[in-house]
C-alpha cells in the first residue's frame, strides 16, 4: 500500500460516511405554513451537501450522489437546463425557451444518473408544459431520462394532458421497482402489464375493483407489494384468470364490506402472501356492539377472518378510523369499547406463523381497549409473536390528557375500567410469547400487583408502552415488577415528555431502576 496515497483515500471514505448521515431523504409531510424542525433540518443538510460538492473535488462525487438521490420536484432537476423557465404567456407552466444544446445535455447526464427516487409534489407534472416532453424525448432517443431511477412517488395521471403516458414512458427504466399512482378513478390508461420490472405498486386514489383493473396487475411477474384504495368491489371470481404469484404484501383501504368482498373474490390468488394491512373507515358506536348481539362489526369481521384463513400471514395491521384528518374534533364524552370482536383467539388459530399484530385506532367518542379477560384468552394464540401493539392516533391521546375538560376521568365517566389488564395477565402473556419484543397497551391495573418472587425474570421485551395510568395507587410496586420481568427494555430520557403524566413518571422510574441495576453511572 502506498502511504503517500492513503491520506486522500481515507479522507474521501470518511467524507462519504458523513455525507450519508446528511442525506436529506424525502420531503416530510406537512400541512403547516411555517417551517417545521424536520423541514429546516432537511434544508440545512441540502445546503451542507451542496457546499461540500463545491469545496473539494475528492468529495464532490460523494456529496452529489447523496444530494441528488431524492428529487422532490422535477422542476428542480429540469432547471439545470438554462433554457428551462416559466412561460411568459401564462406565467404558470414551465417550458423550454429554445432547444437543448449538446453541451447542456452532456452537463445534465451526471445529475440524471444520480436520481434514485422521484417524489412528486401535489399536481405532479401539471406545472410542466407538454412541449417539454417532446424536447426531452428528442434528446433521449428512446433511452430513459433518469437511467438509475428506482422509485416514483405521487405520480398523478390527471395532471398531464397525456394521462401520464408520455411522462411514464420517459421515466421507464429497467431499474424501476416502486410506483405510487393517483389514477383519478381508473387504471386502464396506465399499461401496468408492460412494467414487468416493478416490485411494488401503490394506487392512492379510489378505484373500482373490477376484472379490468385486477387482471393487468396479475400479469406483473415480480410484483411483491400491492396497495389499493377501494371505492367498491365488483369482482366475479369465476371470470378472473391468473394469480398474484409472487405477492408478499397486500394493503387495502376502504369499507370493511368491500375489503371482505375483495379478499373473498380472490381465493387462492395469493399463494405467497405474508403481510396484510387493512384500513377501514369510521365505525359508529351503534355498529360496535357487544359480542353475540349481531352487530355490524361482529358480522363483517367474521367474514374478514374467514376469508383470510389458510394464509401463512406473518404481519397483520388493522387500522380503524379516519387517520387522514389531522384536526379531527374529539368530543368531551368518550365511551370505552372492548376489543372482543377483533381479538377472538379462534380467528388466529390458523395464523401460527404470525409475527406482528397491530391495531391502530382513531375514533370520535369511542376508545377501544383490551380487557383482562380478552388478553388472558389470547395468551396461547400466535406463539411466534414478536410485536403486539394497540396504537392510538396522536390527536386522540392528546385529547385524553387535555387539562380542564376532556380528561381521562370524564372519558370513563369518573370511574376506572374494572376489567383493565392486570400485571399478572400481562406477564403471563409475555411468558407465553418468548420472542415478543414490542408490547403496546392502552392501560393496565395498578390494584393487583403480583409478589416479586412469583414474577419470572429476564424476558427479552424491548419496548413496553401504555397510553394512560390510573391515579391513586403508587406506581413504585408496579415498577419493581416490570423491572424484574422486563430488564431489557430500551429506555431513555425524552426531553419533550410531559412528566406530569403518570405513564411518563413510570417510564422515568424504570429508567432509574435500570440505570442503577446496570451501573450506567459508572461509565459517565
Amino acid at each position: 500500500m502506498d502511504p503517500a496515497g492513503a491520506g486522500p483515500t481515507i479522507c474521501a471514505d470518511v467524507a462519504k460516511i458523513i455525507f450519508e448521515f446528511l442525506a436529506p431523504g424525502r420531503e416530510p409531510d406537512s400541512t403547516k405554513t411555517t417551517f417545521s424542525t424536520a423541514e429546516a433540518q432537511r434544508y440545512m443538510c441540502r445546503r451542507t451537501l451542496a457546499s461540500a460538492a463545491r469545496t473539494c473535488r475528492a468529495w464532490s462525487d460523494h456529496a452529489l450522489d447523496v444530494l441528488w438521490r431524492v428529487v422532490d420536484d422535477p422542476i428542480h432537476l429540469l432547471s439545470l437546463f438554462p433554457s428551462f423557465s416559466l412561460h411568459r404567456v401564462d406565467g404558470i407552466t414551465y417550458g423550454f425557451t429554445r432547444l437543448i444544446s449538446d453541451d447542456e445535455w452532456a452537463r445534465f447526464q451526471p445529475y440524471a444518473c444520480r436520481v434514485r427516487i422521484l417524489d412528486l409534489p401535489v399536481g405532479g407534472f401539471g406545472r410542466i408544459h407538454s412541449s417539454v416532453w417532446n424536447v426531452l424525448s428528442y434528446r433521449c432517443r428512446h433511452e430513459p431520462l433518469l437511467p438509475s431511477l428506482h422509485s416514483i412517488m405521487g405520480f398523478e395521471t390527471s395532471s398531464s394532458a397525456s394521462g401520464g403516458l408520455s411522462e411514464l414512458d420517459m421515466l421507464r427504466t429497467p431499474t424501476l421497482r416502486y410506483l405510487q399512482l393517483d389514477t383519478q378513478g381508473g387504471t386502464g390508461c396506465i399499461p401496468y402489464w408492460e412494467l414487468e420490472q416493478l416490485r411494488a405498486i401503490d394506487v392512492t386514489h379510489e378505484v373500482v375493483a373490477t376484472a379490468n383493473v385486477i387482471e393487468p396487475l396479475m400479469k406483473l411477474p415480480r410484483l411483491l407489494k400491492l396497495g389499493l384504495v377501494l371505492e367498491y368491489t365488483k369482482l366475479e371470481p369465476e371470470k378472473l384468470s391468473g394469480t398474484f404469484a409472487m405477492l408478499r404484501d397486500l394493503a387495502l383501504q376502504g369499507s370493511i364490506p368491500d375489503i371482505c368482498s375483495f379478499v373473498e373474490a380472490l381465493p387462492g390468488s395469493f399463494p405467497r402472501l405474508q403481510s396484510v394491512s387493512l384500513a377501514g373507515p369510521y365505525i359508529s358506536q351503534s355498529d360496535w356492539r357487544q359480542p353475540g348481539e349481531g352487530g355490524f362489526l361482529e358480522q363483517q369481521l367474521e367474514r374478514l377472518y374467514t376469508a383470510l384463513e389458510g394464509f401463512a400471514i406473518h404481519d397483520f395491521l388493522f387500522t380503524m378510523g379516519d387517520h387522514t384528518m389531522d384536526n379531527t374534533y374529539y368530543s368531551s364524552s368518550f365511551e370505552l369499547k372492548r376489543l372482543d370482536d377483533l381479538l377472538t383467539p379462534v380467528h388466529y388459530e390458523t395464523w401460527s406463523s404470525l409475527r406482528t399484530l397491530t391495531f391502530s385506532f382513531n375514533f370520535q367518542g369511542m376508545f377501544p381497549y383490551i380487557s383482562d379477560a380478552d388478553l388472558g384468552d389470547f395468551v396461547h394464540a400466535c406463539p411466534e409473536l414478536v410485536s403486539f401493539e394497540l396504537i392510538y392516533h396522536r390527536e386522540l391521546v392528546e385529547a385524553l390528557h387535555e387539562p380542564g375538560g376532556r380528561s381521562w376521568a370524564r372519558i370513563r365517566g369518573g370511574s376506572e375500567a374494572a376489567d383493565a389488564p392486570t400485571l399478572s395477565t400481562i406477564i403471563a402473556f409475555t411468558t407465553a410469547h418468548p420472542h415478543l419484543e414490542r408490547l403496546s397497551l392502552p392501560f393496565f391495573s395498578l390494584k393487583s400487583i403480583p409478589a416479586l418472587v412469583n414474577v419470572p425474570a429476564g424476558h427479552r421485551l424491548k419496548s413496553f408502552d401504555i397510553v394512560h395510568l390510573e391515579r391513586g395507587p403508587s406506581i413504585y410496586p408496579a415498577a419493581l415488577v416490570l423491572d424484574r420481568a422486563f430488564p431489557n427494555l430500551a429506555l431513555c430520557e425524552e426531553p419533550e415528555a410531559d412528566y406530569s403524566r403518570r405513564r411518563e413518571q413510570l417510564r422515568l422510574l424504570l429508567l432509574g431502576m435500570q440505570a442503577g441495576r446496570l451501573g450506567t453511572h459508572r461509565h459517565l
